[in-house]
Order: structure tokens, then sequence, then C-alpha cells
């Protein structure tokens, strides 16, 4: 590219806001002598300042700076050793590893650079060596796969070294749980300022969260279905690739296509319109011939934006020196001037089109534009801004590697092609559901990506101190200022983490019990998109696209073979590998370590946003054609394709519909693939042996296309014969050459009168008034009347709340759009009536995170749960989402003081429920033979949250809505005389009844208290709790060894000695593996309990099954909980028996009314019961592979501030209780008054 000098270069800036780092500190040191001589006085000079000064000026500007460096040293040194000691006497400095000579001539030699061009060197094949400094360090040197520090620091720059890691534990540090200390370094961020600018993927704080939140919410599941896009563009595609087979061979030119080219502008092409709305039509223009680049325009924006990969890359390689040489010129400059005029007259078109939109007041509340372009302009009216976000949106994306892989393993392609055909057949176009029902897709694209990973190195830069730990324990101190560089590529190669068959391409390992073993306890080991809160979130898109593409080749070609002998020398792998380490020995191509720009939405498809994240192949790909003799009958077309120059041979099976195509009669010439976009480049003519009737009259035309060729119309002679080329008539050419005489003559034998003109006259009227209501009519109405909705508080919708939670909903849809069709309705347990879902979550989604505003719908916590004396800190990254299920984990890990370390992920107010049947799809942590775990599924009213004491101190577990005894602390008399019941109670507590501090929020609150509501008309509150309803608490009996739930419901206030009215009419046992628990209470609560026996296979680590756990409730006096083990009834309560009891004088209890919301954990304590520490296996997890919502038909109640039982403005008044886990008590902790009510108090 050649060089256009600019005033102003893009290293400029960089190097002006280097120079005083450079200059002050050797002038300073320099002046320093004279300074000291003019400022002591004579007397108190010392002798060496006068010694320095009479020495040479050379000799004493030396001597000044090696006395300045050492002392800086010294200073810096001391400064790192306070910052480290700091974190504690066993946080070490990571190991330092030297690169010496030996190893580097060797690298050097292995990747051949001694003659190549620094450019080509840091660009080209070099991007090799970064990959044998890493494989030096991590394998011969620290051994990894031998359980080996996986640390080292490398000495690049003395100010900031680097840590390199290929720990899943730093990575997820670095991308997760410590997201807030690491960033993008500024040096990276200056090198790739001036083409991504200050777009999401180069920019930190409140900048990335712009462009991230700018982002975002266009790319929700139900956009990313739009396959119709990828429809059309992989149909053209794959019809060029086979229309080129089925041309005649070019004297001295092999009739070949460049495989990589066709699927690079098939990803262009429907990336484009998905961002933008309109394509680059890449795919339009004619394939090249091997050795022949393109030439068209989009083959130009394609290379430009390659190019600037590089060009960064090339910058990187020079490190800080970058800056200096490009002082007066951009090495990118002229490539971006390529990408930004097509990107620029798009935007600009679509800026003038919201504002033509938004002249018209109407115009406001209709939807915008289905693009991230048309979203992206709702948000500003900044150019620039607007215009970084695209560009860091772009890809360059393959699926060569996929196809390479295949074409090396015959037998997986043939295991992929039988599930693709007895799935869609050959003709049905996949869809989101199809793709959910193959799995052995999923895993041939998951091994792919596991084997070469788009972004194959990354790096962050820590902000502040902290510490990163390594698999033996050891803790190593990471200064400011350290990049951190981390490489994905070799941590999936890893043989300690995948096993011993690590460098094999086995997709079988994402399928057989090498997934539960390796990925399912420890989901960081793969990560394609990155993780955390910078996850790719248009990681779906790229499945998608990936596997649309592969479906539809599949559908038209049988097998794929490689064919070395054709494969250019230049593009072999070098000999020496044929005796190396791992893959080399078997590669047969030699992949190209092409930089592939960041994805800070996520993670990545390698560059940019990300469309197919399948990383870069280098050289050329060809199709080569076998000959098809004419009027042969052809069983199987031949085709060679090459990766990386080695050819493949593509078989199309005789009876596909593309090898006669259209299902056209034989001995007919008609179009391979026909489309009405692009049609003349998707033609191509496949001769057939004549053995059927061909239809009379019909002559096809060899020179000429016919127009029922084009628009694959059944010929008929009689009238669309004529050619495409306007060189035969049409018969209806005389609608477009008038002739006034015949014209007239026409008009006036015609009448306006027709039916036919009756009719256009009355659509016309109905169109009209159609028209008039939506633009004049509607605005009116909506001005003048009040719409009745509500969200009934579900996820806090409008915008940021008091609890800090960001909503961010694709069109607010609560029903998971993964969930089949046949989980939307549930037959009642309780009466066979049908209910409707309202709300599913199937958890398919890959690496999501839970962090407080990472998702819509839940939030992990992030405390001690003290309350029942947990051994674990709940911690958000012990949650994540991998393999379709929802993944908690519990580690023996020292975490904040705690020996263990879980996870609790909750709804609260975000989503909850009235009513309904909750249920999940659960797999138990550890095994049914050894107990100590505490795993749970439960519901808890949204007054309080969870893990909060101060929110949770006289709420729970309240369902009471009467004033009495019961509403007063340990249900004693106003007066504070003791019940006589009360003293039959607990026998582990000196059998006293209750210890609970009352009711905070009774019915007996007084008029201007605060009270959440609501108020009934005589002016009296209605009692507001927090009930807790509990699905499941697993345990192991440590006697028999056999597993049992739990199921139960806890009350307040309590029945005399906890004796609920359990009599025949008012429970009901449905197993005979469900008997009534003992355990009914203590003095914080009354439990009404069954204990059922588990599926004893449905564990993580024992048979891995899952299995169906729920319950069914009915609100109020009348209702009735219904409890589900294993998908069948287990047991169940009516309200009957939660009624009235004299004896302690208190009135009947309802079935929970407050608003529910979900809960899931995993835990360990001795609360719960004995512990097995001897058999323990750690870490282990509970999956959830999906939780699912359903309400009686017409009874639909979700939302977290329902109108009769309101929370919102409650929880924003006392915020700071449901957002400070210390708070642990409303008056001693959070200083706040007790409500005054009317039987201990004067109302006033």
């Amino acid at each position: 590219m050649p060089r256009s000098p600019i005033i102003w270069g893009a290293g400029l800036s960089v190097a002006l806001r280097s120079i005083p780092s450079l200059v002050l500190p050797p002038v300073l040191a320099a002046s320093l002598p004279y300074a000291l001589v003019r400022c002591l006085p004579p007397d108190l000079s010392p002798k060496f300042l006068h010694d320095v000064l009479e020495l040479p000026a050379p000799v004493r500007a030396t001597v000044v700076l090696i006395l300045y460096a050492l002392c800086r040293k010294v200073i810096r040194d001391y400064q790192r050793y306070a910052d480290k000691k700091r974190f504690g006497p066993d946080v070490i400095e990571a190991p330092r590893a030297k690169l010496k000579w030996p190893q580097v001539s060797a690298i050097l030699k292995d990747v051949q650079i001694t003659n190549a061009a620094l450019g080509r060197l840091l660009c080209g094949r070099l991007g090799t060596v970064f990959c044998q400094v890493w494989e030096y360090f991590y394998v011969a040197y620290f051994g990894v796969g031998r359980g080996v520090s996986i640390l080292v620091r490398l000495i690049t720059e003395s100010e900031y070294p680097q840590i390199l890691t290929i720990e899943p534990e730093n990575i997820k540090a670095i991308l997760s749980t410590e997201f807030d200390n690491y960033e993008k370094g500024s040096g990276s961020r200056a090198k790739m300022f001036s083409v991504l600018g200050n777009g999401v993927f180069n920019s930190n704080g409140e900048m990335w969260k712009f462009h991230r939140s700018m982002s975002r919410p266009y790319f929700s599941r139900d956009r990313i279905s739009h396959f119709d896009n990828f429809a059309r563009h992989s149909d053209t595609a794959i019809s060029k690739i086979l229309s080129r087979f089925s041309e005649p061979a070019r004297p001295g030119v092999l009739s070949a296509i460049d495989f990589q080219d066709v699927v690079a502008r098939f990803t262009l092409d429907s990336g484009t319109e998905f961002l933008f709305g309109r394509n680059v039509e890449s795919l339009a223009a004619p394939l090249p011939y091997p050795h022949e680049k393109p030439t068209d325009e989009s083959a130009s924006f394609a290379a430009a934006f390659g190019r600037v990969q590089g060009h960064i890359l090339f910058r990187m390689g020079l490190s800080k020196l970058w800056s200096w040489f490009e002082l007066f010129w951009d090495r990118t400059g002229e490539d971006m001037k390529v990408i930004n005029s097509y990107v620029t007259p798009i935007l600009r078109k679509k800026f003038e089109e919201k504002r033509v939109l938004f002249k018209c007041e109407s115009a406001r509340a209709e939807e915008v534009g289905d693009t991230l372009l048309d979203h992206l302009v709702q948000f500003t009216d900044d150019e620039v801004v607007i215009r970084d976000e695209i560009i860091n949106i772009l890809t360059a994306a393959t699926l060569t590697f996929a196809v390479y892989m295949l074409a090396d393993n015959p037998h997986m392609m043939s295991r992929l092609r039988n599930e693709v055909l007895r799935r869609l057949g050959t003709t049905n176009y996949p869809t989101p559901e199809d793709f959910k029902e193959m799995k052995y897709l999923r895993a041939i694209i998951n091994e792919t990506l596991r084997l070469f990973p788009a972004v194959p190195l990354n790096q962050r830069k820590a902000i502040k101190s902290t510490v990163l730990h390594s698999p033996d324990g050891k803790k190593y101190y990471v200064p400011a200022g350290t990049n951190v560089p981390y490489s994905v590529f070799l941590m999936h190669r890893r043989k300690d983490l995948w096993g011993p068959d690590a460098e094999e391409f086995d997709p079988e390992r994402w399928l057989d019990e090498r997934l539960k073993k390796y990925v399912t306890p420890n989901p960081f080991i793969f990560l394609p998109f990155n993780a955390g809160p910078r996850i790719c979130l248009g990681q779906q898109f790229a499945y998608n696209e990936i596997s649309f593409f592969l479906c539809r080749l599949l559908q038209r070609v049988d097998s794929i073979e490689l064919v070395p002998e054709a494969q250019p020398s230049r593009t072999l792998p070098p000999p020496e590998w044929k005796s190396g380490q791992g893959r080399k020995r078997i590669e047969k191509v030699w992949p190209k370590s092409h930089l592939t720009i960041y994805c800070n939405l996520g993670g990545g498809y390698g560059n940019g946003s990300g469309l197919l994240p399948l990383g870069h192949v280098e050289s050329d790909r060809v199709f080569e054609a076998g000959s098809i003799g004419k009027g042969e009958r052809t069983t199987t077309m031949h085709r060679r394709l090459s990766s990386k120059g080695a050819d493949l041979r593509l078989d199309i099976p005789r009876d596909s519909p593309y090898a006669s195509p259209m299902g056209s009669p034989q001995g007919q010439s008609v179009p391979f693939f026909a489309s009405s976009r692009n049609v003349e480049a998707a033609h191509m003519k496949v001769p057939v042996a004549t053995g059927g009737m061909m239809p009379a009259g019909n002559t096809y035309n060899q020179s000429e296309l016919s127009f029922a060729s084009k628009y694959s119309l059944s010929p008929d002679p009689a009238r669309w014969d004529a050619g495409m080329l306007g060189q035969q008539p049409e018969p209806d050419d005389d609608l477009h050459n008038p002739d006034p005489r015949r014209d007239r003559k026409s008009d006036a034998a015609g009448s306006v009168l027709t039916t036919r003109g009756i009719v256009n006259l009355g659509c016309l009227i109905v169109l009209v008034m159609g028209l008039l209501c939506l633009f004049a009519v509607y605005p009116m109405v909506s001005y003048f009347a009040t719409p009745e909705t509500s969200t009934l508080g579900g996820y806090n919708l409008g915008g940021v709340n008091a609890s800090g939670q960001v909503p961010d909903i694709g069109n607010f849809g609560l029903i998971d759009k993964d969930t089949p069709q046949s989980a939307y309705t549930h037959t009642s347990f309780e009466d066979g009536s049908e209910w409707e879902l309202v709300f599913s979550d199937e958890f398919n989604t890959e690496g999501r995170t839970f962090y407080a505003g990472d998702d819509p719908y839940w939030e992990a916590v992030d405390l001690h749960y003290w309350g029942t004396n947990n051994l674990e800190w709940y911690s958000p990254d012990m949650i994540t989402t991998s393999g379709g299920s929802l993944n908690i984990t519990l580690a023996k890990q020292k975490w904040r003081g705690m020996d263990y370390k879980g996870g609790m992920l909750t709804s609260w107010n975000k989503f909850c429920f009235s009513g309904g049947y909750f249920v999940a799809n659960v797999s138990l942590p550890g095994t049914s033979t050894v107990y100590g775990l505490w795993p749970a599924m439960w519901a808890l009213g949204n007054l309080g949250r969870a893990g909060y004491g101060a929110t949770l101190d006289g709420t729970w577990p309240y369902s009471y809505d009467q004033c009495d005894v019961g509403t007063l602390p340990n249900q004693t008399f106003p007066d504070g005389t003791p019940v006589n019941a009360t003293r039959h109670g607990d026998p582990y507590n000196g059998n006293v009844l209750s210890y609970l501090q009352g009711q905070r929020l009774s019915a007996c609150t007084c008029q201007g208290e605060s009270h959440p509501g609501p108020q009934r008309a005589n002016g009296s509150f209605v009692g507001r709790a927090a009930p807790e309803i509990d699905v499941l608490e697993a345990q192991v009996d440590s006697g028999t060894l056999i597993g049992h739930v739990s199921q139960s419901g806890q009350w307040g206030p309590f029945n005399y000695a906890y004796e609920w009215w359990n009599t025949t009419n008012n429970y009901k046992l449905y197993s005979p593996d469900t008997h009534l628990n003992s355990y009914v209470g203590g003095v914080y609560q009354q439990s009404t309990s069954g204990l059922s026996k588990t599926n004893q296979e449905c564990y993580t680590q024992g048979g891995g099954c899952f299995s169906v756990y729920g319950f069914e409730y009915k609100r109020g006096y009348d209702g009735y909980i219904l409890w589900v083990n294993d998908g069948t009834p287990s047991w169940s309560i009516q309200g009957a028996g939660l009624a009235a009891d004299s004896r302690v004088e208190i009135g009947p209890r309802p079935i929970p009314q407050e608003p529910m919301y979900m809960i899931f954990n995993l835990g360990i304590s001795p609360n719960f019961g004995a512990i097995d520490w001897e058999h323990l296996v750690f870490p282990t997890w509970m999956l959830v592979d999906w939780v699912r919502v359903y309400q009686p038909k017409g009874e639909r109640n979700v939302g977290c501030d329902p109108e009769d039982y309101p929370t919102a403005n409650y929880i924003n008044t006392f915020i700071e209780a449901y957002t400070n886990p210390n708070l642990t008590t409303w008056v001693d902790d959070y200083k706040q008054v007790i409500p005054k009510n009317r039987l201990v108090d004067n109302c006033t």
C-alpha cells in the first residue's frame, strides 16, 4: 500500500505524549548537580558534586544517568516490595523465565524468517513465532500438562513486565471475577485507534459501557433468528461453487474456485445485511480463477479490512516504537478510506431517514428498522460514535477449518451428513429448533472452535495491584500496570484440562462422559467467545451462521476428500513438522496466525463482533472440477476442494435434488440453482441423459438463457420461450412499448365500471381509511386514553432502579425462544385444568454471567450466608451456563475467609410470580451415596432478599394477615406475658416456641407508618411478609446412603408445638417413596415438609441424568401446594391444614399470596446434617437444564410489584437494606424503627 503523507500521522500524538517521560528524567538528572551546588551552602555542599561537575560533559552525563537509573530502580523495587507485602507473606513474584539465544535461534529457524521483511515477519507466518514462544515457556520450560506452574514473567519492558497465563482460574479472574481491575491497556488501544476508534472493542470504563449499552439490546434471540438472511446468501454461495464445477475446462487453467473466498463472501454479505440492512453483494461478482485476484468493490472492502488487521499486528510487534514509524503518515489510512467509503454513505442515509421519520410526531412510536444501524441511530446523532461502533462489529470470518476437519475425517463427515439428512432431508431449510436437536453438528463446531479458536492470544492490563493463583496453590503478585497476555489456543489444547487426546479432533468429547468430566465442572477451559461482561453478545449468531452453512452444504455434498498432491509447495507445512509434537506432525495445512481483532462484545467472534469464529487459514483454497461429459448419466459429480492448497473432492449424490436440478425431467437442461436475487450469478447447466418425455415444442436455446430457466417456471413454449437478452420478442411486449393509435382504440373500448375496476377502487378506499386510522385516529386515541397495561414490576422496566439493576431484555420476552412448543402448556396435577407457560429459561446460551446488571432475569449474590452457618462464600463467578445447562459449582477454595466457594442465583426484583407451577429439570450435585452437600431450589417473597438479613428481619417466614398475638415478638401477649402454649416448642431451645421478632409489616400497623400497602377500605393494612416454599433441599441419609429431597413450606406464626392440622383431608401422599418429615420446625420457623426418595441416577457425579422437581400452588386460605419429585406428584397440603389455632391464639395462615421469586443455590453446612468429609469430592456442581413457570389460562399474574401486593416503592425507600448484606438486623444494624401497631402502641 503506497504511503500518503499527512501532516498529523497516527503515531504523532502518541510520540508527543511520550516525549516528557523520555526527555525530562535525563534533563532533571543532568541539572540536579548544578541545582544542588547552587542551593546548598558551600560548607554543606558534598565534594563529590563538585567532582562530578568537573568531569567532561560526556562522562558527567553517563555518570548522572547511571546514578539516576540506579536510584529509580531502587525506589521502584521498594515500592513493588511494599505493595506486594500488602497481600500477605504467602504472595510471591511470578517465576522469571529467560528466553536464551539457542531457543531464539531455534524458533526463528523454525519459522524461516531470515530473508523476510519486517512487515512480513510481523503480519505473515511470524504469527507462529508467538505460539512458538508460548510453547517454549509452557511446555519446555514449565511443562504444562504435567501439573507444574503455569505463570511466567517475561521481561519485554522493564517498567511493565508481562505475566503470561493459560490457567482457566486466572483467565476467569481477568475476564470475570476481577473484570473491573483489568482493562485494554492504553498502548494497545493507541495501536488500534485509527481502525477501531473509541468503539466497544477498543474502549474502557464509561465509554465501553456506553457502546455496549448501545449494541447489547440489539443482539436478542429473536433477532439472531433471521434465517432468511442465511438462506439467501448460503444458497447463492453454494450454487456458485457447484455451477463453477460444470463449466467447460479452460485451456491451461484449472476449473477451480477459491473456497475461502466464497465463504468469506457469504459471511461478508450476510453480515453486512444483518448489521446495515444492505449487503455488499460480493457474491454477485464472478468467482476468480486460481491465482487471480478479485477486482470487485466488495472484495476491496474485505481485503482492506483484512489488511488493517495486519497493520495492527505490525504495530503490536514494534511495541512502543510503533508511533515513531508513523509520525507523518498512517499505515491504516488508505485501507480505512476504502472501509469508510462503504460505511459512511449508509450511515448518513440512516441519519437522514431518522430526521425525516421524526419530523412527524406520530412516527415516534413506530418501530425502528431491523438492523444494528437502525438501532444505533436511536441512541445518538454522533456520526463518529456510530461509525466506531459499526466498524467494531465487522469481521472477516471463515468456515474453512470446519471443512478442513471434515475432509480429514471422512467418518465424521458421513455421520454429520446423516444427521443433517435425517433432520432436514435434502431440501428443507434448518431452523433454530433443528439446531437444538442436531447434537453432533454442535459438537463438530465446538471441537473446531476448541482446536482453532479465532483469537489465539489476547491480553489485559492490571489497573490495580492484585494476585493470581496457580493450580498448586501459589499466589503470584501482579503489580499495577502489568500486561497479562493469555492464550486460549494453548489452554484449549492442555492435556491436563482436556485429557490425553487434547490435540486430537474428536467431536465425541462433547457428547460422552468427557463433557461432564472436563467442561461441565470447569466451563472456563472453553472460551471461544471470551467470557465475563465483555463476552461476545453475537455468539448465537455465529453458531447459527456456521450451522446453517454446513447444513446447506451437506444437503448437497456427499463427501469431501483431501487430495494433498495438488497442494502448492509454498503452503505445505515445514518438513520438520513431521517429527514435531502434537498436531504439527498430522497437519496437512499451515495455519496462518493472522491478527483477528478482539471482540469486546463479550469475547469474540474473532475479529470484531464476530460473525464466524473459525480463524484464518493461509493461502489458496480451490475446488477443482472434474469433467462431466455431455449426455452422460452422472451418478456422482467429483469436485476437488483445496484447503490451504490441499484439494478436496465433493461428491454430489445421484439422488440429491441438486444432481437433477429442481426436480426437472431428465434430458432437460435447466439451471442447477436459481433465485430471484442474483439469478444469473447462480446459474449453471447440468446435462443429464435423456430418459423422460419433454414438453412438446420446447427447444432449448444453448446460446441464450430462457425466461423459464431463470425463474424456474415450468417451460411453456407458447408464452415463456422469450430469451433473457432481449433478442426475441415476448408476448406482453405491447405493455412496455407504447403505441398511441393502438392504445387509443383500446381505451375507447374500455370502461372503469368493470368488476376489476370496482374491486381496485374498494381496495384503495380501504387502504386510505387504514392509513387515516394509523396516522390520525390512533395517535389521538393514544393521547387521550391511558392504556390499562402494567408490567407488574417485572424486571423493574423503564431504566435503572434504586437497586442498581439495569434491565436489558429483548422485547421484554419472558419465554425462552428455545423452549419447545410441547412445553407451552401444563396440565394441573390438582384439577386437570390446562395452564399456560408464562416464563422459561433453557440456559442454552454458553458462558452467561450473572453479576449485577449482566442478565435480565437472574442475579448471583456475593456474600456469606451466615444465617444457616454455611461454610462457603457465595460468589457470582461460581455460576455460569455450559453445555445447555445452568452450572452452579461448589469448590474447596479459600475465599474471603471461608474454606469453600459456592453459588446462589436468584430472580429477586426481576421476575416474580403469584400462584402457578414453578418447575425445573435438575441434576443434583455429587452422588446419591455421599452425604453433606446442601443443594436447594426454592421461592421467597419479594419483600425479603435472600442473604440480606435486615430485609428478612420481621418478614420471614410469615404468611399472615391477622391482627393478633401471632404478629407479636415470640407470640406472647401484648404485655409480654407468655402464653402457656409457648412453652411447648423446640426441645433444643428450652421448649420455647418462638424466637421470631414479630411481623414487622403486619395487618395491625398504624396509619402513617412505613408499610408497602395496600390499605383496605377501613384504613387497615394488608399483612405483608416474605414467605418461603421449598421445591427441594436434597440430602443423603447417612445411615441408608439413599438420596432424598425435603419439599416443604415454612410458616410463621407457629402452631402449638408446631402441630399443624395434618389430617387426611389436609394433606396427601402420592408416592410410596414419600412420607412426612419428622422435622416440623424450630424457634425460627415452622415447617410442613415431605421427604421423598430421589432418582438415584440423577446426580452429576453419578449417572448424570436430570430429574424434574417443582411445586404447583394456588394462593389464599382455600389454596394448596402440591410438590413434584422426579416428574410426578410427591405430596400436597391444603390451606385448611394451616387453619386457626386457639391454643396459641393465632388465626389462619394463607397459602403465600406475595409475589415470589426463584432461587437456586449450592452450599455446605453442618446445620443441614452430617458431612462425609472423607468421601466428598470437590469441585462438585448442580446443573439446571431448564426452569419454567406456568399459570392457569386467563389468570396470568407475574411481576414483582403487582397492584394487590406492591413492593417497588418500599424496596426503593429502604434500598440500603436490600443492597448491603452486612446489615443483618432492621433495628440494631440498619438503625430503623419497627412500625407502630395498634396492639401495643397508641395509633393516632
